[in-house]
């Protein structure tokens, strides 16, 4: 699985689910979603997180890491319009994410 990151070496703030990083905002039928993170099984499917007003003009890291059933629960949960590869993963609270991913290079 990839996920974006702000760094070229993955950091426990890359990993903050947006229902923490934004406690004020309403999540009104998406209050599951919002508590998990976004990830790809597919590289190419990030470079479209490029033209998004969030990630515009920052330098943008890419992380993978292979996850199994022990590392938590994976949900297809890509856009209707787009179809791509993104899944919401949520992971024991044990667990620390940025433990099991590495490095992929720039997006």
């Amino acid at each position: 699985m990839f996920r974006v990151t702000d760094g070229e070496t993955p950091a426990p703030r890359d990993f903050v689910p947006m229902r923490l990083e934004r406690p004020e905002q309403s999540f009104v039928g998406r209050e599951c979603l919002a508590a998990g993170l976004s990830v790809y099984k597919r590289r190419r499917d990030l470079e479209r997180l490029k033209s998004y007003p969030t990630f515009r003009g920052r330098s943008l890291w890419v992380a993978k890491a292979e996850l199994s059933p022990d590392h938590g629960v994976l949900l297809a949960t890509p856009p209707k319009a787009i179809r791509n590869s993104h899944h919401t993963w949520w992971w024991p609270s044990a667990l620390t994410p940025e433990s099991l991913f590495s490095s992929d290079g720039a997006l």
